[in-house]
């Protein structure tokens, strides 16, 4: 089927030929408001949309904290920020899109249905909230600075580099 959107497993897939916030979609996924699109060969060239109107959010990305990333200097893309907050410690943190291994499409592809299960629908909003908490754990394993939270009785992980940007972001 193209042109239209598909429901399999409860996760919405917009497919070839959909539209959402004028933008002509390759291939998507939608779960709940949020929207991943593929606009070219492979997932390198994506769009996040915080909500299907394609308006994004910018309660996920405030001018303010933007400012102040673009002058902490780390290297970051500010095109490809998603979300950017900081702790109640005070550290900044900021989740990119990124690619297989570390960002936003890491913890798409390799974490969606454990959120899913647990009825989570907009990871970035979630992921946003969970760092306004105070960790109930924080370390360092083999892959880097860790932190782990307990929301509504269910426990979260957010690895990230030193430097504040979110390598990932999964229930544990």
């Amino acid at each position: 089927m193209t042109g239209g959107i598909l429901t399999i497993g409860g996760v919405q897939i917009a497919v070839a030929g959909v539209t959402v916030g004028g933008v002509l979609v390759t291939e998507g996924v939608m779960v709940g408001t949020a929207a991943v699109m593929r606009m070219g060969d492979d997932w390198n060239n994506f769009t996040y949309f915080a909500d299907s109107s394609g308006n994004g959010s910018g309660e996920l990305t405030p001018q303010n904290l933007m400012n102040e990333l673009a002058n902490s200097g780390v290297k970051y893309n500010p095109n490809d920020v998603i979300m950017v907050t900081k702790t109640p410690d005070g550290k900044l943190v900021w989740l990119e899109k990124g690619n297989n291994k570390s960002g936003f499409m890491h913890i798409f592809r390799k974490h969606a249905n454990d959120f899913a299960k647990r009825g989570i629908k907009d990871i970035p909003t979630f992921l946003h909230k969970t760092l306004q908490n105070t960790p109930i754990r924080t370390g360092t394993n083999r892959a880097g600075p860790f932190a782990e939270f307990l929301i509504e009785g269910s426990k979260y992980t957010v690895a990230y580099g030193t430097n504040g940007y979110i390598v990932s972001f999964y229930p544990s």
